[in-house]
């Protein structure tokens, strides 16, 4: 999040040291965020709250109008649809990838853990 006219001015020592520093401050960022959702997760469910899973049907129809909507927001902006076409062209690599070779992560956690699902 640095204008790219400063960014050019910094030296490649400094550049790189952002670059290490940005990505550790959205990792721990990201593992923080985790257990504090998790927490809260456990603090509605002791307060009384149920937690309901989305079905199948209805993600899917989130799906198929999303799919909709970004193809109206593509045909009216060039740069978004740069976007979009970026985006779905790194994803068709890494997700057949990872649903390819990557375990269900599931499968562990109901190894362990079943009997604490919050979701039904």
């Amino acid at each position: 999040m640095i204008n790219g006219n400063t960014w050019k001015k910094l030296g490649r020592d400094v550049q790189e040291m952002l670059k290490v520093a940005s990505m550790y401050a959205v990792t721990q960022r990201n593992m923080i965020f985790v257990r504090e959702t998790a927490e809260a997760c456990q603090e509605l469910i002791k307060g009384g709250t149920q937690m309901i899973r989305t079905p199948d049907d209805i993600l899917k129809n989130f799906l198929d109008e999303w799919e909709k909507i970004q193809a109206e927001y593509a045909k009216k902006d060039p740069f978004y649809k740069k976007v979009i076409d970026s985006q779905r062209k790194y994803a068709e690599l890494i997700v057949p990838f990872r649903l390819s070779w990557y375990p269900p992560y599931d499968f562990a956690g109901k190894y362990y853990w079943k009997d604490k699902v919050y979701l039904k």
